[in-house]
C-alpha cells in the first residue's frame, strides 16, 4: 500500500463484519490466530482487524498490526455496557480516555474483618517518564469524531471515560460506584491494552463503543 493505513478494530464478527464487507479489493491475512483483512474505503488503505476478546488479545493483535503494516491512526471500536443512568442501548462512546478496571492496590485486611471496595485505590498507569491514572486518546481524532455526531442515529454521542479490563460487571451497586468515583460511561474488555501499545509506538489511536446494554437501567 502506498499510504500508510487507518487499522479499524473489533474485537468478534459482528463488530467488524460490516467493514469487511466495504471493504474493495479485500485480502484476508492471517498471522497466528490473528486476522487481518486489507483493502480500500473511499481510495484509502485500510486494515480491519479481528482482535478477539480480551486485553492480551486486543495488545497481541495490535502490535502485530502495527510492526506488519505501520497505521497512521488505530481506531478501536465495538461493543460496550453503559455505566450510570444517563446512557442508553444504542448510543455512542468516543473515548477520551481510559481507566484500567482492573487496576486496583488492595491494601491488607486480617482474616475475617471482610472487604471494602470503597478503599481499593485505583493504581496509577506507568510510562516511563510519568505515572497517571488514565491513558488519553488523541484528541484531534476525539474532536473530529465527535463533530460528525449528527450522522449518528441510533442514539446520542457522548465523550468521555471507558473503563476498560477483563470483568464482566452486572452488580448494579458496583457500577454506579465506579461511574460516580471515575466518571466513566462504559466498560469493554479492549480499549486499555490498545491504547498503552498505541501510545508506546507513538500512533494516534481512539476507541468508539456503542452501547449494547445498561444493568442500572
Amino acid at each position: 500500500m502506498e499510504k500508510r493505513p487507518i487499522l479499524i478494530q473489533g474485537a468478534i464478527d459482528i463488530e467488524i463484519n460490516y467493514l469487511k464487507e466495504i471493504l474493495k479489493e479485500k485480502e484476508e491475512i492471517e498471522i497466528g490466530t490473528y486476522k487481518f483483512y486489507t483493502g480500500y474505503i473511499n481510495d484509502y488503505p485500510v486494515i480491519v482487524s479481528k482482535t478477539k476478546i480480551g486485553q492480551t488479545n486486543a495488545g497481541a493483535s495490535t502490535s502485530i498490526a502495527i510492526l506488519k503494516y505501520n497505521p497512521i491512526m488505530i481506531i478501536n471500536q465495538g461493543t460496550a455496557g453503559g455505566h450510570g443512568k444517563n446512557i442508553h442501548k444504542g448510543d455512542l462512546i468516543i473515548g477520551k480516555d481510559y481507566m484500567n478496571l482492573t487496576a486496583f492496590r488492595i491494601e491488607r485486611r486480617e482474616e475475617g474483618s471482610g472487604s471494602d471496595l470503597a478503599g481499593w485505590k485505583m493504581r496509577a498507569f506507568y510510562t516511563d517518564s510519568q505515572h497517571h491514572i488514565y491513558n488519553v486518546a488523541d484528541m484531534r481524532l476525539v474532536d473530529i469524531a465527535y463533530g460528525l455526531k449528527r450522522r449518528y442515529r441510533m442514539g446520542n454521542v457522548f465523550q468521555g471515560r471507558i473503563a476498560s479490563g477483563e470483568i464482566w460487571n452486572r452488580e448494579s451497586d458496583r457500577i454506579m460506584y465506579i461511574y460516580k468515583k471515575y466518571g466513566t460511561l462504559c466498560e469493554e474488555m479492549e480499549t486499555g491494552a490498545v491504547y498503552t501499545i498505541a501510545k508506546n509506538f507513538d500512533i494516534p489511536v481512539l476507541g468508539i463503543r456503542v452501547i449494547t446494554n445498561n444493568e442500572v437501567l
